[in-house]
């Protein structure tokens, strides 16, 4: 997913679905507040919870 078309998520409810290192899989429902770009580490996601690599999101779908 690129970072311009994470910012189409901004202020929604959602549900991410990533994966971290190890393959394992995980699956987070909350409000995206912004997307950001960290020089050396990539695109981000943050949400009211967690921050997300870009490169590692799977599915993001938005809940009502």
């Amino acid at each position: 997913m690129s970072i311009s078309q994470a910012r189409g998520f901004v202020g929604k409810r959602c549900a991410i679905t990533w994966t971290d290192r190890y393959g394992n899989e995980f699956r987070n429902v909350g409000t995206v507040q912004t997307t950001r770009f960290v020089p050396m580490y990539g695109a981000y996601l943050v949400t009211e919870s967690d921050e997300v690599s870009l490169e590692k999101v799977t599915d993001i779908q938005t809940v009502e």
